[in-house]
């Protein structure tokens, strides 16, 4: 490998890496579901995950219900917050009773063309795929420097794009 292609040069919302032209897309709301091996045909991704210690799910969880609590004694209802506060209410009973942990989930798409063009064709696919499935996609360009270094393997995930995400504890028994 030449030194040229060791140079990487950052534009308002991708970068250049030797031929390559790179985009960095984060999820900001997940599918509702995601089909078994589906991920297989998705492009290049990079997921963090971290337990979240049961105290600070708890914390977090309760600060939840707090704050849609209320939305219980409107005189108008209001279903959405009815809701995040019963599925609050539901999650914070099942980490206290250990059936679930309550996870720090980030997931980033890298997307690589050999041209500006096609990587532009490939970035309107991928979102408009993910918004056909209630997702939600982030095109990165604050940062973007940033967050291609901490994508890198071996680098500490910052988890500066991180959700909240419950998972059932599965035993062996």
């Amino acid at each position: 490998t030449g030194r040229e292609d060791a140079t990487i040069r950052f534009y308002e919302n991708y970068l250049i890496s030797g031929n390559n032209f790179i985009r960095i897309l984060s999820v900001t709301d997940f599918p509702l579901s995601i089909e078994h091996l589906e991920s297989c045909s998705w492009p290049d991704f990079v997921i963090h995950f971290k337990k979240i210690d049961k105290l600070k799910a708890k914390n977090s969880i309760n600060m939840k219900r707090k704050l849609h609590f209320s939305a219980l004694f409107k005189g108008m209802r209001d279903v959405d917050s009815e809701n995040a506060y019963y599925q609050a209410e539901n999650i914070f009973d099942e980490v206290t009773s250990d059936a679930m942990s309550l996870f720090q989930v980030e997931l980033f798409f890298l997307l690589r063309a050999e041209t500006k063009e096609i990587l532009d064709r490939l970035t309107t696919k991928v979102v408009y795929d993910f918004k056909g499935k209630d997702a939600e996609i982030r095109l990165e360009e604050r940062g973007l420097s940033y967050f291609y270094q901490s994508l890198a393997t071996g680098i500490a995930p910052s988890f500066k794009r991180q959700m909240e995400m419950p998972a059932p504890i599965v035993t062996g028994k």
